[in-house]
């Protein structure tokens, strides 16, 4: 079915745009199925920078702990890998989200998501993907690595999410694991290792406290091949 918004097709539309017509001036605005969202290309010749500026996402339920069984089942993954800090919880901007914080990176190489369980599992669950994450240790600014399962949607694993990275954001703000502190806090996000498209984006997290108030994605693009169409 149709999604109402995609964070990385979104920064590829509007490099591509800028390539054939010029860097735009300010920043522009783009109509999605869910909202009307800001975009702004910096940068020159093909070093351009997209970013995506936004209201933070909205927090859903937390998973009961006597729920949780089923869906770590589902993606093989043991109640022991789990961070204490961070909850279950599903997460909403355009789409929902459950986030799964992982103690460490290393667990999530060793995932074996059954694709057809969690089909079963997300209308149960409340959210259309299992966003599966783990904080870099030592990492300045705060790094993250992450997989993302929405075969309900016809996406069995995302390469890279810009909107469920904004997701994050606002998460590990409000659950006290990445800090503003006078000025937007920094997450850089890593995910598509595991499926031999990795990529990169980052999150800025403008926030009183724990409580965000905007959220901006930004990547890079690269054009891999052109053609033309005719009608």
């Amino acid at each position: 079915r149709e999604v109402t918004f995609i964070g990385h097709a979104t920064i590829a539309a509007h490099y591509v745009r800028a390539i054939a017509h010029g860097v735009p001036k300010g920043k522009v605005r783009q109509k999605s199925g869910s909202a009307i969202y800001e975009v702004e290309v910096t940068g020159r010749g093909q070093a351009l920078r997209v970013s995506i500026h936004q209201g933070p996402a909205t927090f859903g339920p937390v998973v009961p702990e006597e729920r949780r069984g089923a869906v770590l089942d589902a993606l093989g993954i043991s109640s022991a890998s789990l961070h204490p800090n961070c909850p279950m919880q599903i997460m909403s901007k355009a789409n929902s989200r459950l986030l799964i914080g992982l103690q460490s990176p290393d667990t999530l190489e060793s995932l074996q998501p059954q694709m057809d369980a969690l089909v079963h599992l997300t209308p149960h669950v409340g959210a259309d993907g299992f966003f599966v994450f783990a904080l870099v240790p030592g990492s300045d600014p705060l790094e993250t690595e992450a997989r993302m399962f929405c075969p309900l949607i016809g996406i069995p694993e995302d390469p890279v999410s810009g909107n469920a990275h904004g997701m994050l954001g606002v998460y590990l703000v409000h659950h006290g694991l990445l800090a503003a502190n006078g000025k937007p806090a920094r997450l850089v996000g890593h995910q598509g290792r595991f499926v031999q498209r990795p990529g990169q984006v980052e999150v800025l997290v403008t926030a009183s406290g724990k409580r965000a108030t905007a959220v901006q994605v930004a990547g890079d693009a690269v054009i891999v091949y052109q053609a033309e169409l005719e009608f």
